[in-house]
């Protein structure tokens, strides 16, 4: 099978079926995330080049610097064999994360319209990640009434074998359309309906919970607030309740009946801390200023924060910094001059 291979740097980023017309092929481009200026700009960067016919067109199967996409044209063979009454044309996204080994594939059927979704993984901690998805799309699926704030995307499928974890979802509509912080206030009904009901427990419970030991794991990248929870009192007491875990980034939607959609519930769990969502919001909305490093904007954050007690909002960021949220790392950098 032949593919179009657009590349940023020496990354492949995208890879589009040959064959297909270019109409089709500007729908595939459409498929890459754009929220940011710069990469609304890479695509138009991107339809030039497909216009122009200036891609790389290669045959994946028999060049080894793309043998790691072996297994996703077998999972697509597969997949087709399951759904044999459509013909489906899949559009591979590499994850631009170093080192992830992940990818993202949209499956269009022949009048170009976005059918499925697709996550594809061959590391065993982003199994983890999948799996903790599908569990809470199919937990929210069967306890969603008419009367909840939002939906989620409808499963299709999950599955693992020797090569690769796969999470399958109906695709969004084209009339979805991103709630993203920069631009909204935070929707607080969505966060308490998420939430639910909270409880209290002691510190020490946290230490036992997955997402603390994905932060202590890497604790050397932010010393001053590992050490200064490590130095709390053990039994504490902790309000915790379930959190969605991204609600910085792109993972909030309106469909057109201005009802949320979320997707991406990889770090979704029971045990969060009860601010978590509310401080990833705030962070997401005020992500330029933080990247730029402004002062004023560190400042802030911890001012709109002062009502949380101090180790309340530690067990936010060291949430955050454990789920490689870079924004929370950049503001935690000032947590020692926290009150």
């Amino acid at each position: 099978m032949n593919y179009k291979i657009f590349f940023k740097g020496d990354q492949p980023l995208i890879a589009i079926p040959t064959g297909i017309s270019f109409k089709h092929s500007i729908r595939a481009i459409n498929c890459l995330p754009s929220f940011t200026f710069k990469r609304k700009v890479y695509k138009v960067y991107l339809y030039i080049l497909s216009f122009l016919g200036h891609f790389i067109n290669i045959n994946i199967l028999n060049n080894h610097k793309y043998s790691s996409l072996k297994p996703l044209l077998e999972w697509f063979d597969k997949f087709k064999e399951s759904n044999p009454n459509q013909e489906l044309y899949p559009i591979f996204i590499w994850s631009l994360v170093p080192n992830r080994k992940r990818y993202y594939i949209h499956l269009l059927n022949k009048s170009g319209e976005k059918i499925f979704f697709a996550k594809l993984t061959n590391s065993t901690e982003d199994h983890k990640l999948l799996k903790t998805e599908f569990d809470q799309l199919i937990n929210w699926q069967n306890s969603n009434n008419i009367d909840s704030s939002f939906s989620t995307p409808q499963v299709i499928g999950f599955e693992k074998d020797e090569n690769y974890s796969s999470l399958i979802v109906e695709s969004l509509k084209d009339t979805d359309k991103l709630f993203h912080p920069s631009n909204n206030k935070i929707p607080e009904i969505l966060i308490k309906e998420i939430q639910g009901t909270s409880k209290k427990i002691q510190l020490n419970d946290i230490f036992e919970m997955d997402w603390w030991k994905r932060f202590d794991h890497d604790h050397k990248k932010m010393p001053n607030l590992h050490q200064y929870i490590k130095n709390v009192n053990p039994e504490n007491s902790i309000k915790v309740s379930f959190v969605h875990g991204d609600f910085g980034s792109e993972n909030i939607l309106t469909d057109k009946s201005g009802k949320f959609k979320i997707i991406d519930w990889e770090r979704a769990t029971e045990n969060g801390p009860y601010h978590l969502d509310t401080v990833a919001y705030w962070l997401g909305k005020h992500h330029k200023e933080i990247k730029n490093n402004s002062n004023d904007t560190i400042q802030q954050f911890y001012s709109d924060f002062e009502h949380l007690t101090k180790i309340d909002l530690a067990l936010c960021l060291s949430f955050l910094i454990g789920a490689n949220f870079n924004l929370a790392f950049i503001i935690s950098t000032k947590f020692q001059d926290y009150r």
